[in-house]
């Protein structure tokens, strides 16, 4: 099959296109044809991330959302291009139920072409730790009972409640009494520099990384007891896809998209899961999200922790998630020929 991938800049390493950038390659090495943009009349998907303005003819478009903008301030504005493009689109992919269910509300449904849910995968990595050869990670196992690692892209962001993983992790220490604990935080942060530790207790300590390579990013997860991701109405986070498939158990919210990787085709669940009140899918502004409320049962399974094992994690593999890919766009070129 020939794909051509639409509004994708391979080398950036924002979310959309570090996924984009996994799936090209993982189609690449099942034996299709990729294209960056349209670049051959015989294409058979054409396949739009996030918006587009070029429509071709005789060449079905399949949209692969990520969110859309949900505060009441300037709404169709600033969803203006992802809108026209879900008008127009063959066939649609969700990255979660949460956003399908958030955007067929604000937008409509689109019931008359083949729509489907697909959470984004990851190159599945187990890393044996004593071979890495990094000496600051080395003392960090050695000097700390517990490892959390939280990544995102924190400047302006509040939302991502970077706050709320140091307060869930001091909170945890004062609690145990004993474990001596270490977060570690990656990405651009305006509060805090790169290569900075920050100390919050004798028994907590904060190391912020900064922003470091992608494909780097997977080695803390490997000395990782959890992965702590309290983002407020995410999305599909790869950074959540990226721990699990390290066999890190993540800890988030119950609202958002975040949940829905917790849970392996067995319905097996693979971290933590922080009750919310419940979202109610309306306009909001997610940018200043609830304080959350943190409980001893909470603590208990923290300390207790989690052993994923490698077959639980299947379903984050791009592998896997590029064949549902594939699957959906035989669906709508059937469905494309059939309407025209």
């Amino acid at each position: 099959m020939k794909i051509a991938f639409t509004n994708v800049d391979f080398k950036s390493f924002t979310g959309p296109n570090q996924f984009s950038f996994k799936l090209a390659t993982q189609f690449e090495a099942m034996g299709h044809d990729i294209s960056n943009g349209l670049t051959d009349e015989d294409t058979d998907i054409n396949l739009v991330i996030i918006e587009s303005f070029n429509f071709p003819e005789n060449v079905p478009t399949v949209l692969r959302l990520d969110g859309i903008w949900f505060k009441p301030d300037d709404f169709m504005t600033k969803n203006a291009g992802i809108f026209a493009t879900y008008n127009e689109a063959d066939g649609i992919i969700f990255q979660s139920e949460f956003d399908k269910k958030m955007i067929e509300k604000h937008f409509g449904a689109r019931d008359d072409i083949p729509t489907c849910v697909i959470r984004n995968g990851t190159f599945v990595k187990k890393f044996d730790t004593e071979n890495i050869d990094l000496e600051w990670l080395n003392n960090i196992r050695n000097d700390f009972n517990k490892i959390f690692v939280a990544s995102s892209q924190w400047t302006n962001r509040s939302h991502k409640r970077l706050h709320e993983a140091i307060r869930f992790v001091d909170e945890y220490t004062k609690w145990d009494g004993y474990e001596r604990c270490c977060l570690i935080t990656m990405g651009e942060s305006d509060k805090f520099e790169a290569l900075t530790e920050t100390k919050y207790s004798d028994k907590f300590t904060q190391i912020h990384l900064g922003n470091i390579p992608p494909a780097q990013t997977y080695v803390p997860y490997c000395y990782a007891d959890w992965f702590i991701h309290l983002a407020y109405l995410d999305h599909c986070p790869n950074v959540a896809v990226d721990a699990i498939a390290c066999q890190v158990p993540v800890i988030c919210s119950s609202e958002g998209g975040t949940r829905e990787l917790l849970f392996n085709s067995d319905k097996r669940k693979l971290g933590l899961i922080i009750n919310e009140e419940p979202f109610d899918f309306e306009l909001t502004d997610y940018t200043n999200p609830p304080k959350m409320t943190f409980t001893e049962e909470h603590f208990s399974i923290v300390r207790n922790g989690y052993d994923l094992q490698k077959d639980w994690v299947k379903h984050v593999h791009v592998k896997n998630v590029a064949k549902k890919y594939i699957d959906f766009f035989n669906e709508v070129k059937i469905a494309y020929k059939y309407r025209q």
